[in-house]
């Protein structure tokens, strides 16, 4: 195991969405169990927004990335990490287009998803149209001066990348943390982490594993992300530990 030294470099971040695939309330399900007046139950499909003193990154780029940009007031991207290709994760690649005026927005991503998205978008990546520059990552590698480290996950029969920054982790889309991504977590002091449902699913974990997850890594805080909609907010937020809470759609952290 190589060792790293993180060094500090706050952030803000924005929770841009919180929700899984379908989004909360969903087409299908509408609210589940989700309190439909609590405004913090309304979840839009899952990506962040980070930024310090020298620029300012996403983490995927969800189907609903228009409408999240717009709401923040966020006009300006340095580059992309993704995540994995599935849909609910690049389906807004598209509109970042938008922020391309002076040239085509680096594009952090692992060797299959680089692959994947070529065949799913070709016009962003080649040509007169390309609006993204694709880099495939498999170790550290720095944005401007601030160190990353990708995490391969098992999400069911594929992977994700999760990301280590300083002093952060985000992990979403994975239902198992192998020994040497348990190592590469420890020392962070914010943990961004997918908590699909309450129930077991074979793709992505549920409480009960997440919350083993924390107990091992101890954060000193975790903040869960890509919830189902038998999370509800409130509900949710009374039974979880000391450091563990719900995020919401537009929530604000330092980092």
């Amino acid at each position: 195991m190589v060792e790293y030294i993180w060094e500090d470099n706050q952030l803000e971040a924005i929770i841009l969405g919180c929700g899984p695939s379908v989004g909360v309330p969903s087409l299908r399900s509408g609210w589940g169990k989700c309190d439909p007046t609590n405004s913090k139950n309304k979840r839009t499909r899952t990506s962040v927004f980070f930024k310090n003193f020298q620029g300012s990154w996403l983490i995927d780029a969800s189907p609903d990335l228009r409408f999240q940009c717009l709401s923040h007031n966020i006009a300006k991207i340095d580059g992309v990490l993704c995540t994995h290709a599935h849909m609910d994760h690049v389906g807004g690649l598209g509109d970042l287009v938008g922020f391309a005026s002076l040239g085509p927005i680096p594009f952090y991503a692992d060797t299959l998803t680089c692959t994947q998205l070529e065949n799913m978008l070709p016009y962003a990546f080649s040509g007169k149209t390309r609006f993204l520059d694709l880099f495939s990552v498999h170790d550290l590698f720095y944005l401007f001066d601030l160190p990353v480290m990708p995490i391969i996950q098992k999400h069911g029969n594929t992977h994700s990348l999760g990301y280590r920054f300083p002093k952060w982790a985000y992990s979403t889309d994975l239902v198992e943390i192998s020994e040497e991504a348990f190592q590469m977590l420890e020392g962070i002091e914010t943990w961004i982490l997918a908590c699909l449902s309450i129930y077991k699913n074979p793709k992505h974990a549920h409480l009960e594993k997440v919350l083993s997850w924390v107990e091992r890594i101890k954060p000193r805080r975790t903040i869960l992300t890509h919830m189902n909609s038998d999370l509800d907010y409130k509900e949710l937020k009374a039974q979880l530990p000391f450091g563990v809470e719900p995020a919401f759609d537009g929530m604000h952290i330092f980092l």
